[in-house]
């Protein structure tokens, strides 16, 4: 019920999806058999990987996500030398920009098993050559060993503007907030009850796309992308929490024939 973006990719022909215990832990993808640091991750065409190609699934869901695109095999002369199995693109959602003013929004809400609970809404609008969308959601979710809740919150916006035909722009901004808990190795004591791992990703970024012909487009993106991972055990070593934080820039020019 939870929605997670690493279980939407299990189906998909050559992928292996390895999550180390229950919602929320370290989840890894890997492409016919090459390792999970051979996956370029993006998000509307904004790379997410971690310094190195690593990037962790476990905080990624398909809250406001229209699809999900894989690429499979090599694929490093196009999207960089992290790209070597696959290239996994998470596509937002966005509104269809009206001649007539409109508004849309919505609502839901699931439980079950193991205190599973999701809740999440959304609002857009859109008129003329603009159409704009905002989304959040929250999940939380116990899963069958103690001190392995998972908490999960995003909040995302999507807007753009189109002043004609052949010109685009579009910004979007994502953010994830999670926090799992952490039972450690159970086989010769009880389960650690203090530990946890809290990460907070955050992407924001503009496209410009300019259509030049029926043959030729061009690309032009700037994004930036946080992401703050920290893991904390209070009763083994109560002063020491090791943290991982690390900002991007980046611009991306692409132009490529249609």
């Amino acid at each position: 019920m939870c929605r997670s973006s690493a279980s939407a990719l299990r189906a998909t022909p050559g992928v292996t999806v390895v999550r180390s215990g229950g919602l929320g832990n370290v989840t890894s993808l890997f492409v016919r058999g090459g390792e999970s640091s051979y996956n370029k991750v993006l998000l509307d065409g904004i790379p997410l990987n971690e310094p190195g190609g690593t990037f962790n699934f476990s905080n990624l869901t398909t809250d406001f996500v229209e699809r999900v695109e894989v690429v499979r095999g090599a694929q490093s002369a196009l999207f960089g030398s992290d790209a070597m199995a696959s290239v996994v693109q998470i596509v937002s959602e966005a509104r269809a920009a009206r001649r007539v003013a409109s508004v849309d929004h919505g609502a839901s809400g699931e439980a079950g098993s193991h205190d599973t609970r999701r809740a999440s809404a959304s609002i857009g609008a859109s008129s003329g050559l603009w159409d704009g969308a905002f989304h959040a959601g929250r999940q939380h979710t116990a899963n069958r060993a103690p001190n392995n809740d998972f908490d999960n919150t995003t909040i995302v916006g999507n807007g753009g503007v189109t002043p004609s035909a052949n010109v685009s722009l579009r910004i979007v901004g994502r953010t994830e907030f999670g926090r799992a808990g952490v039972l450690g190795a159970t086989a010769f004591g009880r389960s650690d009850m203090d530990a946890f791992f809290h990460r907070r990703d955050g992407v924001v970024g503009a496209t410009l796309d300019h259509q030049i012909s029926d043959r030729w487009q061009q690309r032009a993106t700037y994004a930036v992308s946080v992401s703050h991972q920290q893991s904390t055990n209070l009763q083994i070593d109560p002063p020491s929490r090791a943290a991982l934080r690390w900002p991007r820039r980046a611009v991306h020019v692409q132009r490529f024939p249609a």
